[in-house]
């Protein structure tokens, strides 16, 4: 209970209190202190998806991913900067074989759960100030291999975005028509990371230093694409 847990932590404070504690000791209560406060949030209730009426919880759907997305919405309601949703348990998009039954699922599944998400947030007025990126870690072989599955392809892949800035119903980028490389308007990492912060509000050329003073570029030689905004 809330006043067994209170007492206990009441004990741990008389406990330490007085004692000497190192740097590594100070980030510990950090992080204790970060993880009481986020217990005792009133914006805990975000995660109640009960508090929604049916019929949004129905438009979202039941899997754990759909409730995701209907969590992410709330999240992104309550004030939380930065949310993720992971879709695609046990190997997910990692199709090596098996390739078409797998993602005809996935991408079922992903499909009305994210169009509801993008569609609830426009409703909201939320939309224009959130950044929606729908996004794996690679591509897939453009041809499929002996086990019926595809391969990692790192020379061409597909990501999506709504919101925050991005253009609705534009393509950017094209590959050959094997889709064996980039055939023009390539993206780097680089670039995607700098319009993504540029959208947000982050300055790309921002340059931090780590305890030993090295300087540490948030984004290594990217260039904001201009034809991906509004």
């Amino acid at each position: 209970s809330s006043e067994t847990f209170n007492r206990r932590l009441r004990l741990l404070q008389n406990v330490e209190e007085g004692r000497r504690v190192g740097e590594l000791g100070q980030r510990f209560h950090s992080g204790r202190d970060a993880a009481l406060k986020f217990m005792r949030s009133e914006h805990l209730s975000a995660f109640d998806l009960s508090r929604e009426p049916e019929a949004v919880r129905t438009s979202y759907g039941s899997t754990k991913f759909e409730r995701g997305c209907l969590l992410a919405r709330r999240l992104v309601e309550s004030g939380v900067r930065f949310v993720q949703v992971r879709h695609g348990e046990h190997g997910g998009y990692d199709t090596h074989e098996k390739h078409y039954p797998a993602h005809e699922n996935l991408l079922r599944e992903f499909d009305g759960a994210a169009a509801q998400l993008i569609a609830d947030l426009k409703v909201r007025g939320l939309l224009e100030s959130t950044v929606v990126i729908a996004a794996g870690e690679f591509g897939r072989t453009p041809k499929v291999n002996k086990n019926k599955g595809r391969d990692h392809w790192l020379k061409g892949w597909s990501l999506a975005f709504a919101g925050g800035g991005f253009r609705g119903g534009y393509v950017y980028g094209k590959t050959t028509d094997n889709g064996d490389d980039v055939a023009h308007d390539p993206l780097t990492v680089p670039d995607l990371m700098a319009t993504i912060c540029h959208t947000i509000g982050i300055d790309p050329e921002t340059e931090y230093h780590d305890e030993l003073d090295r300087p540490i570029k948030l984004v290594d030689d990217g260039n904001i694409i201009h034809d991906l905004l509004v």
